[in-house]
Order: structure tokens, then sequence, then C-alpha cells
């Protein structure tokens, strides 16, 4: 046909290239169907992608509740690693399982203690258990329980913010030198017992809440400067 230069001509009907206007008339124009599905597709495909973005944004950050009410402030990664040397080692003063505890010290001048958990704590649900930890902990106020004053929730950074012991933890008194265990005299030992059974019992239900420690053992007793 294009040797012969001859014009092909095709006979279509009406209906297939033809929309009505308002009016009833026939006006040409795509049909409705092809502007209507990939518009629908389009809003489809975006909130396919919102739905996956904001779940992945919930398990990274660990969605901690941004409550104006709660009394503990988060506080930012850069005042803890100014204040802890950069979690130098030299400021370790204990560690366990799923963290390292530092000694630090907020512009103020108040010396903190300053838990940070190991990256291979935060999986997913370790990430659920700093969020709870966080909850539970705001909410106790009892003079046998260590205080938690601050949390960091920054970047894959989780941090707890603690009251500072000044005499460490009682293990270091019962296991360490003799002078150390003879500096714990009959009647400071049963005051030490009886702190620890008023914050156990404030824990079960003195607070409102029923909190089980689950860990209870001379290492995680810390003792004041008295």
């Amino acid at each position: 046909l294009i040797d012969s230069k001859q014009d092909l001509f095709l006979r279509l009907s009406k209906s297939e290239f033809a929309v009505a206007d308002g009016h009833g008339r026939k006006s040409k124009g795509f049909p409705t169907a092809l502007v209507v599905a990939p518009v629908a597709s389009i809003v489809t495909l975006l909130l396919v992608v919102f739905v996956f973005w904001w779940r992945w944004k919930c398990r990274i950050l660990g969605a901690i509740p941004q409550n104006p009410s709660m009394a503990v402030p988060l506080l930012n990664l850069a005042t803890i690693k100014h204040g802890t040397g950069n979690f130098s080692e030299s400021n370790i003063i204990g560690q366990g399982g799923f963290g390292i505890v530092y000694k630090g010290q907020l512009p103020q001048g108040k010396m903190i203690a300053v838990k940070r958990l190991k990256q291979a704590a935060l999986t997913r649900k370790g990430k659920k258990d700093f969020a709870r930890e966080v909850e539970v902990m705001a909410g106790l106020r009892h003079g046998s329980l260590v205080r938690l004053l601050a949390y960091c929730n920054e970047g894959k950074e989780r941090i707890l913010v603690y009251e500072y012991m000044e005499n460490k933890s009682l293990n270091v008194y019962i296991f360490g030198t003799p002078s150390l265990r003879a500096s714990l005299n009959w009647a400071k030992r049963l005051e030490i017992i009886h702190g620890i059974a008023h914050g156990v019992a404030y824990l079960h239900g003195g607070s409102g809440k029923s909190v089980i420690h689950r860990d209870l053992k001379p290492g995680n007793i810390l003792l004041d400067d008295e």
C-alpha cells in the first residue's frame, strides 16, 4: 500500500472514540475508562507505599509515645555523648547482657548513670521492651527505687539516664575486700534490707501497677552516698 501511495481507510464504530458531554451530545476524546484507570492505579500505589513507609518508620524508631505530660524528658544524643566523654571506656561503671552503663554528667553539673543498650539487643522485641521500660519507669516514684531521669531514642541509639549512685552496688561490699565488708555493720545491713523490701512492695502493688523485677540480686541493689 505504501509503495502504491494509496490511502488506507478503516471503518470504526462511533462509540469507540466518542464521549458524551454534559448535554448528551457526543464529542471526540479519550474514553473515560482510559483516564480513570491510571488515576486509580496511581492512588492505590501511593496508599500502599505510605502504609509500608509508616510501618517501617514505627519499626525503626521503636515508637515511644511523645506525651507532653510525661515526667521523663527526651534527652538528645549530643548532650549524652558530651557528658560521658563520647562513651569513653574510662567512664564505664557496669555492664550486662543488654547494655553498658557509663558515669556521666549533665551540663548543669548533676551526675548521672547512662545505660546504653547494645546494638545486638535492638531487635524488634528489644525496641518494644525499651519503650515499655521508659513508660513504666516514668511513672514510678519511691525512695528505694533508682529514678529514671531521661531517655534517648535517637537514630539507632536507645539510652536510659538514671540517678547516679555514689557507692555502686551491694555486691561490691558483700564480695569485696574485708574492709568493705566491715563497713556494712548490722544496723546498716538491716537498713538496706528494709529499703529493698519497701521498694519491692511498692513495685508489686504500691504504685498502682503490678511490676516484677525478675532479676533481683546484689549487683542490682545500688547504694547512695549515705
